[in-house]
Order: structure tokens, then sequence, then C-alpha cells
């Protein structure tokens, strides 16, 4: 009698379940899990279908998961606030699960608060390289009125290591951000379910390494600062106020040295 094994009854059924959903054999299913692992059934789409209409069905059943885990994650805020690289890390990590076809570039675009007001695909390149146009995701940050921008790609490679070019980008972009008042907080890089922050690794142009605010706070748990939140009503009036002395002031003893003169 064989011994019982949970693992392989539940590939099994992972397998019938794919069969049912997407017309795909099990046993090709199975196959390739046995050679390459589950984690590689969407970028093997290729090896286990025999349509392309079950190519579309697996594309759809991977895209209700990811959106699944990344709404699953925000549900006790219920909105996805990135104020933080490790915020940012594990959105981005939701995003590009099982996306290990080629290097996509994606732009998360914030408030003032930081909260996200929509995330969009950029651009898609090669295994190990994409193209990004900075007026794309300029246009895109006028047209939602964003104040930040955090921005990500992937390594299909799964190598966590922020590439000259991926440094260059950045710079690049942050350049092109600056002149309509947009802060590039960030820039992650994910690599399988691992991710790294530019930000957090100083890897930023100044003056954007000033967005991580390390006062009182450990080495993961740093937050970008918010530098860019606008004052309230309430302390406008009480500097333009505190202006207004300063300039009566100032004025009264002028007005005084000429009369001494």
């Amino acid at each position: 009698m064989s011994e019982l094994n949970q693992y392989q009854d539940d590939k099994k059924r992972l397998a019938v379940l794919l069969e049912k959903h997407t017309g795909i054999k099990a046993k090709n299913t199975i196959d390739h899990i046995d050679k390459y692992g589950a984690g590689a059934l969407r970028s093997g789409a290729i090896n286990i279908c025999t349509t392309e209409a079950q190519r579309q069905k697996l594309t759809l059943l991977f895209e209700f998961k990811n959106i699944y885990e990344t709404v699953k994650s925000a549900d006790n805020k219920k909105e996805y606030i990135l104020d933080s690289p490790d915020a940012s890390m594990e959105y981005f990590k939701n995003y590009f699960t099982d996306i290990a076809d080629k290097e996509h570039v994606v732009a998360a675009f914030t408030n003032s608060n930081h909260k996200v007001i929509t995330t969009v695909h950029i651009s898609a390149g090669t295994i190990n390289s994409a193209l990004v146009d900075s007026r794309d995701i300029v246009k895109e940050a006028l047209f939602c009125n964003a104040v930040g921008v955090v921005v990500a790609h992937n390594h299909p490679s799964g190598l966590l290591i922020a590439s000259e070019q991926d440094v260059e980008m950045t710079k690049t972009l942050q350049n092109a951000l600056s002149p309509v008042r947009v802060e590039l907080n960030d820039h992650i890089i994910v690599g399988g379910d691992k991710a790294i922050s530019l930000a957090e690794r100083g890897k930023l142009p100044s003056p954007q390494q000033a967005y991580l605010s390390n006062v009182a706070l450990s080495d993961n748990q740093k937050s970008y600062s918010s530098k860019t939140k606008q004052p309230s009503v309430k302390q406008q009036i009480s500097t333009m106020k505190s202006e207004r002395l300063i300039k009566q002031k100032t004025h009264t003893g002028i007005e005084s040295n000429r009369v001494s003169r």
C-alpha cells in the first residue's frame, strides 16, 4: 500500500479544476508541475495549452487570483496606501505574481495622502528589458491629478539587482516629473515573491531620499514623507497672519529710521 501524500492529491485536484475551467488536459498540467513546479503554470502556458481559448482562460484565472490577493490585502483600509517602501513592495509583489514572461513597467499614481488613485501598465519589453517613455507617465499623472508616483518593474530572472539602466531610468523619470510638481516616491523591482525598494536603498537621486523618514522608525518601517501634503486652511490662515505681522513690524522699523534721521 502506497503512503498517503497530501501534496500529490492537491496537485491532481488542481489539474482537474484547471481542466474543468479551461479545458487544459489534467495530464498536461501534472506533467508540467512535475517538471517546472506550479509557480511556472502561467509562464508555461505555451506547453500546456493546445488552443488560444485555453490560454485566454488560463490568463483570466490568474488575473482573478492576483486581483483577489490585492483586494484582500486592503480589507481593513478599503483602499491602497503606498506610504512606505514595505507597503509599495507588498502591493507590487501581488501585482506581478505569476507574471514572468517578460519585463513590464507599471506605475501607481497617488494623492497627497499616498492613496492609490490608479495603477497603469506603462510598457512591456523583452525577457530582460523594458522600454519606458517618461511622457506616458507624466501624461497619466497630470490626467489623474496625482501628487506622487511609485513606479515598478519585474525581473523575470528573479534577480533583485538594480542595474545601471534601472537607476538611469529612475533619474530620467524624476527629471520629467519634477517640472509638473509630481514626486517620484519610489521605484520597486520585483523578482519572484521578493522585491526591493530603490528609495530604501538610497538609489533615488536627491532630494527624493528626504521622502524617507528615518526618525523614530526602524529600518523596515521607513515611510515616505508627507511633505507633499497641503497645509490645512487653519494653518494657512495662521501663516498669513504671521507674515502680515512681520511685514508691519518691518515697515514700522523703516518709518522710525526715517523719522530719526
